[in-house]
Order: structure tokens, then sequence, then C-alpha cells
């Protein structure tokens, strides 16, 4: 909605920034590393704004800054022909230069509280139906570079003694779990967004156990556990 702005071009692979901490050994002038936390990614916006007169270029570089003001947004960029999402993204900085008449260029520097990005479309990694025994272990392979948060989505279709029941969810290599417990009924779906951290049974928050869970890139498990007595 800025008249005569145009991106030229979009730098997002900077690495992300880490927190590293060390601590020196007894006795010894060496150290070693006990904590490694990435804590925000930069990403770099660059364009021109080209307009018929310096008036007309104030009024956009205006709508520019309003359009990137704010803090935690969401900043939707093409990367490798496909559209990611930066979540809570802020601005850190932008530098205007080259100026003359109504022609200026610029350079945005994004910082995301994420150190990763995501696709915009959801990839669906595992598929199970007609669970028949309430201990279960499902092996599963995450794709991409980054550290993975799914969505995990149960449906109730047809099982007996509902009340006061607990379901869980556990990923055993990193010794994490997730438990709704609470009275049952048919037809009744739980969506467990690990990456926006809400549990919902058909739409409503619930009160859950536990922890949200994340799995390193390549082959993971998911355990399933219930009390219902079929």
């Amino acid at each position: 909605s800025i008249a005569g702005l145009r991106v030229t071009g979009i730098d997002t692979f900077r690495y992300p920034n880490r927190n590293v901490q060390n601590s020196a050994l007894a006795f010894a002038d060496n150290s070693v590393t006990t904590s490694s936390y990435f804590n925000n990614k930069p990403i770099n916006i660059r364009g021109v704004i080209a307009v018929s007169g310096r008036e007309l270029l104030d009024t956009q570089v205006d709508s520019l800054r309003q359009a990137i003001d704010g803090q935690n947004k969401v900043l939707k960029v093409i990367v490798e022909n496909s559209y990611r999402l930066f979540n809570k993204c802020t601005v850190k900085n932008i530098a205007l230069s080259n100026q003359a008449g109504g022609y200026i260029e610029f350079d945005i520097e994004f910082i995301s509280a994420e150190p990763y990005s995501f696709n915009t479309t959801t990839t669906e990694v595992l598929n199970i139906s007609n669970l028949t025994s309430g201990d279960k272990s499902y092996p599963v392979t995450f794709y991409g570079t980054a550290t993975q948060v799914p969505i995990i989505t149960y449906t109730l279709t047809s099982f007996t003694n509902g009340t006061n029941k607990t379901v869980t969810f556990i990923d055993p290599l990193n010794s994490r779990s997730l438990s709704v417990q609470r009275t049952w009924t048919a037809a009744e779906v739980l969506v467990i967004d690990n990456l926006n951290q809400t549990v919902k049974v058909n739409g409503t928050a619930v009160d859950f156990t536990g922890n949200f869970m994340s799995f390193a890139t390549g082959a993971n498990f998911i355990n399933y556990t219930d009390d219902f007595s079929t």
C-alpha cells in the first residue's frame, strides 16, 4: 500500500544470535560451554521508494515507518521461492540513504525473537487411525533444519468409561510429556499446538499438566497413553 516502494533484497540467512555461557575449569586454564541458547534472529530487508517529488516521498516514508511499527509482529517473506513466516518480529533499525528528489533507499533490520522461520503451510508427518490400546509408541521423522514444534490433533470416536480420564502424549527422547485429564465425550477433538503453546478441546482452552514439546530434526518417537476402559 506504499506508493513507489520496491524491495531489492532480502537477507534471511544470517545465523541467529546465541547466548553462550562458558565456565572455567578448576585448577586449569581452560573452560567448558555450560549453556548455549538462541535468543533472536536478524532479518534485513532492502529496497527503494521512487515517487514524483520530495513531498510525496516524505509521505511514503512516513507510511513505511507506520507499517513497520509495533512489536512481536509476523514478517512474511519469500525464501527459496516460497513464503516463510518469521514470528515475533520487531524493527531494530531503519537506515535511509541516497536521497535525491523523490527517490530514497532504505535498509530495515528486523529482529525475530524466535531463531527460525516457519512455512506458511503445515506438513503431516504422522497419521494414526483406530487406536486399540492405551499405550503406544510411534516413530516419526521431522524434516527441515530447525527445531520442530508440531500440532497434535486427537479425535475421539468410540470408547468406554471416559469419566475423569487422562490422555497423555510423550516425547521419550527428551523426557517430556503433556496430559489432559477431564470427562471425555464422543466426537471431541483435542488440539495441542506446541508452537503457540495452547491446549484446546473443541476450540476451547482446557487445563493440562506437563510441558509443551519440541523435537530435533531426524528420527524421533511420540508415545501415547490413556486410561479408558476400552
